[in-house]
């Protein structure tokens, strides 16, 4: 499943509770821990309650009467009070004693295993763990053959309470490490080759109780459970789990569009640390950045952000200028964001009892001008008929009464006849009103005496 991929990687701690089993490997000799007893960090095993590392040959004169010099080794533990380790180790069968002890640091200790040459029985031989816990979520003593014919491995003898978590590197590994490209609503599935892999920094990182990982996606989705092929169950299905280990993927779960969970738990001892590497399907939503959020659940630890995909928005269309639509009072033509337009008749002001004059407009090229989709005449009923996008606009010369969308407006003037000649005329209509009616704004000028129509 997995190709050439680079990663992007975080730590995230993780808090461990582990409970512990013993672990041997059969060959020339059998190796255990007798107990496991839990304990907080600094604990001191001085006593006959200390956890004894039992080593026995496999078979009578395994050893034929050799010396066999080996190393053990602590992780989380140091050596306390060498020589009473040596004094009070047991022996029995074909063991004769332990001896030349060495301390290499305070966590190696270097030891002779000494055998008879006259027993009927294998050589067995009790070695008490003096030593003082120092952390970690387990100590344990590992078996350094340094050539000799005993069985190496790695033996668990403390559970640590309050041990310092362990940590898990979290990567995101896309081709080239380089985010996606994705538009939304664009999927990503098997095909885009999108994975996090979950690294345990030593064995047993991860306990036997649940590790929950929260997985967040910001302008992304999960799948639903209807997607079979995308969902959460094929994602863990689809997963990796590579080492010499005790790990389980117990669950990927979908809880909300945006949030997903993956739990992982130990089932006992493990020699190597667990490398997990699990497919992520997710469609994108938005533009900008698809990131991928990674915490452990209920935890105050920092979290790790990817960034999984991007794409850019595209440019918004600019918005169009206002155009210009210019009549002048007494003159023929208009002009239109300052190009002239011919017109066979001009605006005029028509006379008021108050004084101030009423303009009044050709409806026509007014709503040319403004964008009218067309203008039509009813020569028998006298009307004007004027639609504009979803507007529709109907006049009767003589009549005072304006149909907007079939609602009536009334007019201070009469919809009216301008004569141009040849038995031919222009409907007439006060500014105002055919300017409310095609929903454009308009400015008089009175030095000018021109009135100008902005269009959107």
């Amino acid at each position: 499943m997995r190709k050439n991929r680079e990663k992007k990687t975080a730590v995230i701690l993780v808090s461990l509770l582990m409970i512990l089993t013993t672990f041997s490997v059969q060959a020339a000799t059998t190796n255990s821990v007798d107990r496991i007893p839990t304990v907080r960090v600094d604990f001191e095993f001085t006593d006959a309650n200390a956890p004894t590392l039992y080593i026995e040959e496999v078979r009578t004169g395994e050893f034929q009467g050799e010396p066999q010099r080996i190393r053990l080794i602590l992780q989380n533990a140091e050596w306390l009070n060498i020589n009473q380790v040596v004094s009070d180790t047991t022996v029995g069968g074909g063991a004769d004693s332990i001896s030349n002890p060495l301390t290499l640091g305070d966590s190696i200790l270097q030891i002779t295993l000494n055998p008879t040459d006259d027993s009927d029985d294998p050589g067995w031989w009790r070695i008490p763990l003096y030593t003082e816990v120092t952390g970690g979520a387990y100590a344990s003593v590992r078996i350094d053959p340094l050539g000799a014919l005993v069985t190496a491995g790695t033996y668990p003898f403390a559970e640590v309470l309050d041990g310092r978590p362990g940590e898990v590197e979290v990567s995101l590994i896309t081709p080239g490490n380089d985010p996606l490209e994705a538009e939304p609503g664009e999927v990503i599935d098997e095909d885009a080759d999108v994975f996090i892999e979950f690294k345990e920094s030593h064995a047993n990182t991860f306990s036997s109780v649940d590790t929950v990982f929260q997985l967040r996606l910001e302008n992304g989705e999960w799948f639903p459970d209807s997607r079979t092929q995308l969902n959460a169950d094929r994602m863990e299905r689809n997963a990796e789990i590579d080492g010499d280990h005790e790990v389980e993927l117990r669950d990927v779960r979908r809880v909300n569009a945006e949030l997903l969970e993956v739990t992982f738990r130990s089932q006992g001892f493990s020699d190597e640390p667990a490398l997990i590497t699990m497919p992520l399907y997710f469609e994108a939503t938005e533009y900008g950045e698809v990131t991928l959020e990674v915490s452990l659940k209920d935890s105050r630890d920092p979290s790790a952000d990817f960034v999984v995909a991007v794409s850019e928005e595209p440019e918004p269309e600019p918005e169009p200028e206002p155009v210009e639509a210019s009549f002048t009072v007494g003159q023929l033509g208009y002009r239109l964001d300052g190009q002239l337009v011919q017109s066979d008749v001009a605006p005029y002001i028509q006379p008021t009892t108050d004084g101030l004059g009423r303009i009044m407009v050709p409806v026509r090229f007014v709503s040319d001008a403004t964008g009218a989709d067309g203008v039509a005449w009813d020569p028998v009923n006298r009307r004007v008929f004027v639609t504009k996008g979803d507007i529709e606009i109907e006049m009767t010369i003589g009549n005072n009464i304006l149909l907007v969308n079939g609602v009536p407006r009334v007019m201070d003037a009469v919809a009216e006849i301008q004569d141009i000649g040849g038995g031919l005329g222009r409907t007439m209509l006060p500014v105002a009103h055919l300017a409310r009616a095609l929903d454009v704004d308009y400015e008089w000028d009175a030095a000018t005496r021109t009135v100008t129509f902005f269009v959107e």
